[in-house]
């Protein structure tokens, strides 16, 4: 999709700067947290591939937005992984090797094993396919249409869904095992508790929604409820872990889901 319907006009401007890079930026979100939903993903393929299609393209500054809904509990890979990317462009496995081994002296190996099944679940939550954005909502709320997709990300999103979980039951074997990393590791177990709550509400909103507009109810009331149920343990966490300035934005954020979440039990 964004070959299709980004690459193209911003081509088209390039001749407009006489195609001087040093007049050509660009303003990337890899780090929006609030755009994310609070979800915090490494972008493993997906930096380098785009920093070096800019390149390409003479662009002459890239740049990323790291803004978020709550504090960053752990080293933020993907802000990391963008500079990385950007200015030095190693390969992945390379690079996740460096960031790990600093970050986890006495695991590095197991956490590389993590970011990758990490990353895994991530493309498969966030990938929109060709679903068209609907007016009023976020990129990751989603569209109905075309709604054979629909059908289709519904399912993928609650595997990615159980993937991200699954990577949270990770850290703590990984904890167990190695005492001395228990501190650094606590702190990426509660982003992981915020990621697999708000990967879980997405995944059977969606599935809810989904099954409603095909006339399910029935499979869609427990769809439902576990929406709601992720989306209280997200706020929980919030209220617990988030301070004032920070919930600001959480707030409006959390507010929107609520919104939609209601919405959909409208059509049951």
């Amino acid at each position: 999709r964004n070959r299709r319907d980004y690459w193209g006009p911003f081509a088209a401007l390039r001749p407009v700067f006489g195609g001087d890079a040093e007049r050509i930026a660009v303003f990337e979100y890899y780090s929006d947290g609030v755009l994310f939903k609070g979800l915090a993903p490494p972008h493993q393929s997906i930096l380098p591939a785009d920093a070096a299609a800019y390149a390409g393209a003479a662009t002459g500054n890239l740049q990323n937005l790291m803004v978020g809904p709550r504090p960053w509990l752990g080293p933020p890979l993907h802000a990391w992984w963008f500079s990385r990317a950007t200015y030095e462009g190693p390969g992945w496995e390379e690079a996740l090797g460096t960031f790990t081994q600093a970050a986890f002296p006495q695991c590095g190996h197991a956490a590389r094993h993590y970011y990758g099944l990490q990353d895994e679940s991530y493309l498969r939550l966030l990938d929109t396919h060709d679903l068209e954005q609907e007016a009023g909502r976020d990129v990751l709320d989603f569209g109905d249409v075309p709604r054979a997709t629909l059908r289709v990300k519904a399912n993928e999103a609650l595997s990615a869904a159980a993937g991200l979980a699954a990577r949270h039951q990770q850290l703590l074997k990984i904890s167990s095992a190695i005492p001395h990393e228990r501190e650094r590791i606590a702190r990426e177990r509660l982003q992981a508790e915020y990621v697999s709550g708000m990967a879980r509400h997405l995944a059977n909103r969606m599935s809810a929604w989904q099954l409603a507009l095909d006339g399910r109810s029935d499979e869609a009331r427990p769809r439902l409820l576990a929406a709601r149920r992720a989306l209280a343990d997200v706020e929980a966490w919030t209220a617990q872990h988030t301070p004032a300035g920070y919930a600001v934005l959480a707030s409006g954020m959390l507010r929107a889901a609520n919104n939609h979440t209601e919405a959909v039990a409208k059509l049951i």
